[in-house]
């Protein structure tokens, strides 16, 4: 759901990945999830939350001052971690920044807006199969 593989929980946490592959093996029940993963994981959720939040603002906004809602809004999308840090976003893993794309445009969608992912070297072609 917020896009983080295991290394990347592993490197915010200075972790092994070892010890998070742990943490979700059922069957490894001397393993706690320590309570700083459950913040940075919560925090992580909540950023998510809030960009959804603020996108559907803008897209509310725009309705309102346009008395319409847009047609199409194209939401970026991410082929790789070069790609990302190439656009000066936030740190982080690019998984993060797509996972938020998607909960984004099921929203925008959810609200009857069409959406299409489009990578930022590519602003021209919209991307078909990025669910």
């Amino acid at each position: 759901m917020l896009g983080l593989t295991q290394q990347d929980v592993a490197d915010a946490l200075n972790a092994n990945v070892k010890t998070i592959k742990n943490w979700e093996n059922p069957r490894q029940t001397r393993y706690r999830i320590s309570d700083a993963a459950w913040e940075y994981l919560d925090r992580a959720a909540d950023i998510q939350a809030q960009q959804v939040a603020y996108a559907r603002s803008v897209i509310e906004k725009h309705a309102e001052v346009f008395a319409e809602s847009p047609i199409v809004v194209p939401i970026t999308y991410f082929r790789d971690q070069a790609a990302y840090d190439e656009c000066g976003r936030d740190a982080g893993p690019y998984g993060q920044a797509n996972a938020t794309s998607r909960a984004i445009a099921r929203e925008l969608e959810r609200m009857g807006i069409q959406v299409e992912f489009r990578y930022p070297d590519d602003e021209t072609a919209p991307l078909d199969s990025v669910r």
